[in-house]
């Protein structure tokens, strides 16, 4: 099914937008309408309605060839909420298995859980816009939890009906890479050298970035600056904290230094983006469309930079 035209409602460069939507998050992609073909762990996969495919770290998508008709729901949640969670499991292969095995055709059953709850994602969106924000917060750690539960709610069925695991070894890069995302989650608000992470994996720093970079697409240093960065936006968006308070937490030397390290990755500075946030919360929200929220809580209106 090549050279299929693109979604209309995706950009023109539709595979890229696709890879940077989910790119550090965890959670999947349910097929409504339409087909597509995509690359996942460089194997080619069909998708058609009903199919689900899981997003994890550990899972690359490299393209997406959708038909004009092609529709899906996404669920996605910052990977920093499974990360603890995974560590408590104490088993890796847990996550080897279902990156081995990503896609899924749903029951019945489960295409039903999964639209409704989508729909109730869809519906609590619609009210965020005309709540406080002491109330948007809470309705927002809900709509977290709605996710969550469908997550874990679809992997738990799932994962009983996977293929039986095998005799085969576990790869040591993937063994690096699991452990590598682990520590990151601890360590990012101290620790922003690629050199500290590759001496507690007992590597070179050169062999230690191309083992991330062959199993994720990505350098190390762009996995650190991508938990810092949305740890620095989870920050600013508490009204409460000064940025120069926000700097200290993330353990900048100077809040200059901080606006320095935000705009390279963000092309804002701290406080442009956090009267960009005061601007949409004031909007309504876009009629959702992929069980997505993106909620904003409003800001003092301190003149920082």
């Amino acid at each position: 099914m090549k050279n299929r035209n693109t979604h209309p409602d995706l950009p023109p460069r539709h595979s890229d937008a696709f890879t940077l939507e989910h790119w550090g998050k965890v959670g999947g992609y349910f097929c409504t309408h339409g087909e597509a073909d995509i690359t996942i762990n460089g194997r080619e996969q069909h998708l058609t309605p009903g199919t689900f495919f899981m997003v994890t770290p550990l899972i690359q998508i490299n393209g997406l060839s959708p038909s004009p008709d092609f529709r899906y729901l996404s669920l996605l949640e910052e990977q920093k909420t499974f990360l603890p969670i995974l560590h408590t499991l104490k088993d890796i292969r847990i996550p080897i298995r279902i990156s081995q095995h990503p896609l899924w055709t749903l029951s019945t059953d489960e295409q039903a859980f999964l639209v409704r709850q989508t729909e109730r994602l869809a519906l609590k969106t619609e009210q965020l816009a005309s709540l406080p924000p002491g109330e948007q917060a809470l309705l927002l750690h809900h709509m977290r939890l709605i996710r969550q539960e469908t997550i874990f709610e679809i992997v738990f069925r799932r994962i009983k009906q996977l293929p039986a695991e095998t005799e085969k070894p576990l790869e040591k890069a993937t063994g690096i890479l699991y452990n590598f995302l682990l520590s990151l989650y601890y360590h990012h608000y101290r620790q922003r050298s690629v050199a500290f992470y590759a001496k507690e994996a007992c590597l070179s720093t050169s062999h230690f970035t191309h083992i991330i970079k062959s199993c994720t697409g990505k350098p190390p240093s762009d996995w650190i600056a991508h938990f810092t960065i949305n740890q620095a936006k989870n920050l600013l968006d508490k009204p409460d904290l000064l940025i120069k308070e926000i700097a200290e937490e993330l353990n900048f030397p100077e809040q200059f230094t901080f606006r320095k390290y935000f705009m390279r990755y963000t092309h804002l500075s701290p406080k442009a983006y956090r009267q960009q946030r005061l601007l949409q919360t004031a909007a309504a929200p876009p009629a959702p469309s992929a069980a997505t929220d993106r909620a904003c809580r409003p800001h003092n209106g301190a003149s920082e930079e």
